[in-house]
């Protein structure tokens, strides 16, 4: 994924949102999203639309996606400390597992993340 960022990353035909700017942007975000789709989504009524429905999805406004994103037995994004510390600790181990970060290695590399 690095290697198709850096080679799309100016590229007018490609539309690249880094996820921590649209997590923290969700609202300017989905517009830009949206007006990258308006050569297939002409109407702009309907994207209006569109972002009004997209909003759906923000973390910070939408406390039944935050439940359902948090809830233990979907377990898809942990914002609370136990779950979060369990996380981190996953991440710990991986790093310290020798066959992972020779097979990853190459990406680390691309995303400039020190190993």
């Amino acid at each position: 994924m690095a290697r198709i960022f850096n080679e799309t990353f100016s590229d007018p035909h490609s539309l690249n949102i880094d996820l921590d700017y649209m997590t923290g942007n969700f609202n300017q975000a989905t517009k830009q999203l949206l007006s990258f789709l308006s050569p297939f989504i002409p109407n702009p009524h309907q994207r209006d639309r569109l972002h009004a429905d997209l909003t759906f999805f923000d973390l910070k406004t939408s406390p039944v996606y935050r439940w359902s994103m948090e809830n233990p037995v979907i377990n898809h994004v942990n914002t609370q400390h136990s779950l979060r510390q369990s996380t981190l600790d996953f991440e710990k181990a991986l790093k310290n597992h020798p066959d992972f970060m020779e097979a990853y290695r190459t990406i680390f590399e691309l995303m400039n993340i020190k190993t």
